[in-house]
């Protein structure tokens, strides 16, 4: 016999993969008009080769993730399946997050002040709103944000300057806090689809005693 804390768990965790996949279509479109408005804003004689295919590499990644969230929603979701789904899950959004860092490396060196604050500034947004998408599932949004503070801290403090270190340590700070909201939340979403379970199982309880309580 199947050990029930190992169902219940197994039960919780296809419901928290559910939640997330369901949040990935409602990213595609933003992030499409994003890298769009950066190419538009950022591009110049320096970098607009390289601009240009990560735009078009940034848009592709959202898409596939995008068709790959909606083909396995209309799938079975098994406690194993799920489990092997969250590892999937890790992979595509360390990518994801390591791709939209790679937008400093395009740009920083070639761009203003300003458009340097807006790079930054962008990929802070980025986290933030990766945050509500991916923390159901407390792994993907951490393996999305330690690749992103990775690829974005390696820059600034490769480009030299005093204020760029400054600028990595407090994203250092940014993420650390980003991830502990995330964990909060993952454990506010594990909660309540646990009561949700519980609700279901005291409305079917009651049902099958009035049914036995008229006969």
């Amino acid at each position: 016999m199947e050990n029930p804390l190992r169902l219940a768990h197994g039960r919780i965790l296809v419901e928290q993969v559910r939640l997330l996949l369901g949040n990935v279509g409602s990213s595609v479109i933003p992030a499409f008009l994003l890298a769009l408005l950066l190419v538009w804003t950022l591009s110049n004689a320096g970098n607009a080769l390289a601009l240009n295919l990560w735009c078009v590499a940034v848009i592709l990644s959202k898409l596939y993730c995008a068709y790959d969230a909606r083909r396995i929603l209309a799938s079975d979701i098994s406690f194993d399946r799920a489990r092997l789904l969250v590892w999937r899950l890790i992979a595509l959004n360390a990518i994801d997050g390591a791709a939209w860092a790679v937008l400093a490396w395009v740009t920083l060196d070639t761009t203003s002040e300003a458009g340097s604050v807006l790079v930054v500034a962008v990929l802070a947004s980025i986290a933030g709103s990766s945050m509500s998408l991916l923390s159901p599932v407390f792994p993907v949004f951490a393996a999305f944000m330690v690749f992103e503070l990775i690829v974005l801290t390696l820059k600034l403090w490769l480009l030299g300057d005093p204020d760029y270190n400054a600028l990595s340590v407090a994203v250092v700070l940014y993420v650390i806090t980003l991830l502990g909201q995330s964990r909060n939340s993952a454990i506010a979403a594990r909660a309540s689809i646990d009561m949700r379970f519980e609700n279901v199982e005291l409305v079917a309880r009651l049902i099958k005693e009035t049914e036995y309580a008229q006969v």
